[in-house]
């Protein structure tokens, strides 16, 4: 069983949510996964990368044209989790730069986002509501992304969440 504590941005000091979770990866000791995390907010790339470093080898980029660096210097990761919303792109900037230039990784890529406003956004979200995964993460829901890892995300869109308006 493994013990996480997460602290997220807009927290009042001092406090922290305490999570729990029992997951198991199976999963050749000499392969491990590759992860991308593309997001503008530092504290959630460290927290992300601390919590995943122990399954698989992350790699954390800042903005999407950071993440396509890491992407064309190597390609062969396992998953890649990207914010919707980042001052110098969006997760769809990203998947269409992906579909573009590296198509096999479209498959690897799931939305992180507590919501968007935009109403293009909001309709590239709906068409893609099962790669998405709502803030506050639950660390078990991207672990469950993981090469190996049981299939066992709870985090589905809620139903109207991005409706039109």
């Amino acid at each position: 069983m493994k013990r996480f504590r997460v602290v997220t941005v807009g927290m009042a000091p001092g406090t922290s949510l305490e999570y729990t979770d029992d997951v198991t990866l199976t999963q050749n000791d000499d392969v491990r996964p590759r992860v991308l995390i593309v997001d503008d907010d530092p504290c959630l790339r460290r927290a992300l990368a601390r919590c995943l470093g122990a399954a698989a080898d992350v790699t954390s980029a800042e903005s999407v044209a950071a993440a396509m660096q890491a992407i064309d210097r190597n390609p062969d990761f396992d998953l890649i989790l990207t914010d919707m919303m980042m001052p110098e792109g969006t997760g769809q900037d990203l998947f269409h730069r992906l579909v573009e230039d590296h198509p096999t990784l479209v498959a690897h890529t799931y939305f992180v986002t507590a919501g968007v406003t935009d109403p293009n956004l909001k309709a590239f979200v709906r068409r893609h509501r099962a790669r998405v995964l709502l803030k506050p993460l639950r660390i078990a829901d991207v672990l469950a992304l993981l090469p190996g890892a049981p299939s066992r995300r709870s985090g589905v869109l809620p139903r109207g969440m991005f409706e039109a308006d």
